[in-house]
């Protein structure tokens, strides 16, 4: 089983999930279970920062689509931030580039 490790911050009225790992099959129902709590609790403002992901795959993806349909819904956005290239190559594959907000940085979308 792979290490996945959620780091959650708040900064300017935006929560902020950092994730570090590989999202697999042997983890990917807790980045679904992360996300089912954030919205749970309120958070449906989400930048989620892949800068510490290694890889993700396609499950992984689809949570990620599924959970962008359900915040928005709810008046709510995702936002993705730091891609490596690989796993930007990843989202253009899957179309991903056509759905979320894509950003260089935290600070692309915050502000400094």
């Amino acid at each position: 089983m792979a290490d996945l490790i959620f780091d959650i911050e708040e900064r300017k009225g935006l929560t902020i999930l950092n994730i570090k790992g590989d999202i697999d099959a042997s983890n990917v129902t807790q980045l679904g279970k992360t996300l089912d709590e954030l919205k749970d609790s309120g958070k449906i403002n989400l930048i989620i920062n892949l800068k510490d992901l290694g890889h993700i795959n396609s499950r992984g993806f689809g949570i990620l689509v599924h959970r962008y349909q359900v915040f928005s819904g709810m008046g709510g956005s995702i936002k993705i931030c730091s891609l490596s290239e690989h796993n930007m190559m990843i989202f253009n594959i899957l179309g991903g580039t056509q759905i979320f907000n894509i950003y260089n940085s935290i600070e692309d979308i915050i502000g400094k």
